[in-house]
């Protein structure tokens, strides 16, 4: 009797995994907040604001974890087809456990999660990763900085090099094919099987490498205009300094 009540709860417990992680790491993150700022102080601010900006502020922001549920559903569509709510409670907890761990150590655990969740091999969920923050990282930059450009007034030339900056991903684009090649060149004959997977992980085509790069723009485009906009209510100015903060 015993036994089965073990199994039971074993099996209760896996069913339930990412639920429980998730409520431990809300329950962490809201402990975390209490300690540092207080609660009564957060909301007595964001009252100050009013109800209006700080419910439009959280609902695009709740919007753009939507936008890179499906930036990743696109990377695994054969995996993730049919489980959009899985996907989506993966990426959450994915993001808890980023904002919790010290040094970005919760990065570790998306391909750990995809591989549990989604039977995502390692190799591929890590690759997958890896294009992901380098777009995210590119993203960010060339958002922000079209607030530093209009703010520094350099005209023509700003906004060229800008533009550069902001298409420099196609280079990566352009090179996936030839460092491929490389690296199975020089790599030893064992490790053939974990190059296809990692390139099994990165986009495949310009139609899905553009999908990727829109959906990543588009997410930290709205990130860096709502935070511009709460800076700004908050009385930051210019506006060039509140959209690179």
């Amino acid at each position: 009797m015993n036994t089965n009540w073990e199994r039971s709860r074993r099996s209760w417990l896996a069913r339930n995994r990412l639920a429980l992680i998730s409520a431990a790491a809300i329950a962490a993150y809201a402990i975390f907040v209490e300690w540092v700022w207080g609660w009564p102080v957060l909301l007595r601010q964001w009252a100050e604001i009013g109800v209006g900006p700080v419910l439009s502020a959280l609902a695009l922001l709740v919007a753009t974890y939507f936008i890179r549920c499906y930036r990743i559903h696109d990377y695994f569509p054969g995996e993730t087809r049919g489980r959009f709510l899985s996907l989506f409670r993966v990426t959450q907890v994915h993001n808890l456990l980023n904002i919790m761990l010290p040094f970005r150590a919760g990065e570790t655990s998306f391909p750990l999660l995809m591989r549990s969740e989604f039977g995502v091999p390692l190799v591929r969920g890590t690759a997958a990763l890896f294009v992901m923050r380098l777009l995210d990282l590119h993203a960010l930059l060339t958002v922000a900085a079209v607030g530093l450009v209009a703010g520094r007034g350099q005209g023509a030339i700003g906004w060229v090099l800008w533009l550069i900056a902001f298409l420099s991903p196609l280079a990566f684009l352009l090179m996936k094919e030839k460092a491929l090649t490389v690296m199975r060149r020089v790599a030893p004959a064992k490790a053939g099987p974990l190059l296809d997977e990692a390139e099994a992980g990165l986009p495949i085509g310009i139609p899905a490498f553009l999908r990727a790069w829109a959906m990543t723009m588009l997410n930290w485009a709205v990130k860096v205009v709502v935070l511009a906009w709460v800076l700004a209510i908050m009385g930051v100015a210019p506006l060039a300094a509140s959209f690179g903060g």
